[in-house]
């Protein structure tokens, strides 16, 4: 099954987190979701070790596909964000995005986000979560 993974699992793997390193081989079809490159990104331009960053970032960047985000991807994020609303449970803008992508392409989230358990739209289904992954909390 392909997995997308969460920003907080992409920073856990390049920073070599012990627990993640054969999770990560074993899930094989990894995909990175574009709000997920963006954050990436983004820490790699702030970091005080930009290059070594950059350079962990692309290397890993090969080994991924970054699913396509549309239309689709917009009506699964105002369904996702209006179900949130209603329930009285908001999570970041970001990750709302991120679970609209998940849903849309059928992927299962790597997160140590708790939040995502929160997800569920009426006839778009939940983000399926793999927490599993959730051994260890290293932040970004």
């Amino acid at each position: 099954m392909p997995v997308a993974i969460d920003s907080n699992i992409l920073w856990a793997h390049l920073a070599d987190d012990p627990t993640l390193g054969a999770r990560v081989e074993e899930a094989g079809d990894i995909w990175l979701p574009l709000p997920v490159l963006a954050e990436a990104r983004y820490a790699v331009l702030n970091s005080s070790r930009r290059r070594q960053n950059q350079a962990r970032l692309e290397t890993f960047l090969r080994a991924c596909q970054v699913p396509p985000m549309g239309t689709q991807t917009a009506l699964r994020y105002a369904h996702v964000r209006v179900a949130l609303r209603r329930t009285g449970r908001p999570i970041p803008v970001i990750d709302i995005w991120i679970a609209a992508v998940c849903l849309e392409h059928q992927l299962a989230l790597a997160t140590r986000d708790a939040h995502f358990n929160d997800i569920r739209t009426p006839a778009r289904g939940m983000v399926s979560q793999q927490n599993h992954w959730a051994t260890r909390t290293v932040p970004a």
